[in-house]
């Protein structure tokens, strides 16, 4: 970012964007750009996504699911950075059982068991912070565009498309340290994509991700804890089948459409 003939440094870094807050603003956004809903389009952008020009920010209530969830994530987002921690966040696809329901409506997960479930990771991204070594770089706003766009050609948003928004399965999102989830890998050697070097406040904000190779279809994983799962009492497992129908409907009715 070059200086306009006659500012100062300091008025510069005035019109700098916070980085925790950028931080928080891109987990929010790969969190639920990519909403599921029932339409042609298949997804939605969820209410906590860094709105757009034109749009009315959202306001968060306590009785709301996924405002709980993004305040979750912002925590542990806050947390990290405040431990100068890079940001790890890892979007995995479960299969469309009890224990991907689980999994999908929590923001810390048991990472033995999504080793021991057949779990998919599908995206695995690094957020990191630096103190600024370079007077340029791209604006917070670029960089938030950058994603957003990013995620709207994703394999991700592909699949939604092509189900409508019905996957069979459940995608699930962890925000961690390095190294907590190393148990999880991917199937298969994934592709990289690093955005340009943001300038923040101070700071420099640089963003990758890894992400599985292009399948050919959405894949159709089966649950391998199931037998366990058998031994239930008929009514457990009549109490998990009303009470997935009515979290499942709950979830695919509430479009996001969100703030910063």
């Amino acid at each position: 970012m070059k200086p306009k003939k006659g500012d100062s440094g300091s008025e510069m870094e005035e019109d700098l964007k916070d980085p925790l807050q950028l931080t928080k603003e891109l987990v929010l956004l790969i969190v639920e750009a990519r909403t599921p809903d029932v339409s042609v389009k298949g997804r939605v952008e969820g209410p906590h996504c860094p709105v757009l020009r034109g749009r009315v920010a959202h306001k968060c209530t306590v009785d709301k699911v996924e405002c709980t969830r993004a305040s979750e994530f912002c925590c542990q987002t806050h947390q990290l950075y405040h431990n100068n921690i890079p940001i790890c966040l890892d979007i995995l696809f479960f299969p469309e059982c009890y224990h991907g329901l689980q999994e999908s409506l929590a923001t810390e997960g048991n990472g033995a068991l999504a080793a021991e479930e057949n779990s998919l990771l599908i995206e695995r991204w690094t957020i990191k912070s630096l103190r600024r070594r370079q007077d340029e770089g791209m604006s917070s706003n670029l960089l938030l565009q950058a994603v957003r766009s990013y995620l709207h050609f994703s394999q991700i948003s592909s699949w939604l498309y092509s189900t409508g928004g019905k996957l069979p399965g459940y995608l699930v999102y962890r925000v961690y340290a390095p190294g907590e989830e190393a148990n999880l890998q991917f199937s298969e050697p994934p592709d990289k994509h690093t955005f340009p070097v943001c300038s923040a406040k101070h700071t420099e904000v640089t963003v990758s991700v890894l992400s599985l190779k292009r399948q050919p279809s959405v894949p159709i994983l089966l649950c391998t804890l199931s037998k366990s799962s058998e031994s239930q009492s008929q009514a457990a497992g009549d109490k998990w089948q009303h009470d997935a129908t009515d979290e499942a409907a709950r979830i695919s009715s509430s479009r996001f459409v969100q703030k910063s």
